[in-house]
């Protein structure tokens, strides 16, 4: 692990509400493609995109309502944020996130966090679960 790595390129977060999905849940032809220079994702077609920069995101998906009782609608998001120039290691970007997540998530349980080298990159992915309001949480970070 480099502890004095510096971030010299974009940060990356995808984070997934409420529930993990597959493509195994959809057919070949349900997947609509997200192009960008900077990355591309498939997504299931029946999801809404939606690229306003809400919140600071980048796109985010959202689920159908599936009737009159669904009251959530899963999610997926990222944020991009740009951290050239900053000397903040990745190590200092992965303490500052969990005290962010304990700030923000109720009863957030970290039950995956680890770093990853592929590639030839570095990112660091952490699986969280955590409560907002009467929802469940379940999230995968990646940066």
């Amino acid at each position: 692990m480099k502890s004095t790595h510096y971030f010299t390129s974009i940060l990356c977060s995808f984070l997934l509400s409420f529930t993990l999905f597959s493509q195994e849940d959809y057919k070949a032809n349900e997947w609509s493609t997200l192009n960008h220079d900077e990355y591309s994702i498939q997504y299931p077609s029946d999801w809404e995109l939606n690229e306003s920069g809400m919140m600071g995101t980048a796109f985010i998906f959202l689920s159908s309502i599936e009737g009159e009782s669904d009251q959530f609608r899963e999610n997926v998001n990222m944020v991009i944020q740009d951290l050239q120039g900053e000397k903040v290691t990745m190590d200092q970007f992965v303490e500052l996130t969990i005290q962010q997540l304990q700030n923000l998530i109720n009863d957030v349980n970290i039950q995956y966090s680890e770093r990853v080298e592929k590639n030839g990159g570095e990112f660091h992915r952490m699986i969280y679960t955590g409560t907002q309001g009467i929802y469940m949480k379940l999230s995968n970070i990646i940066f």
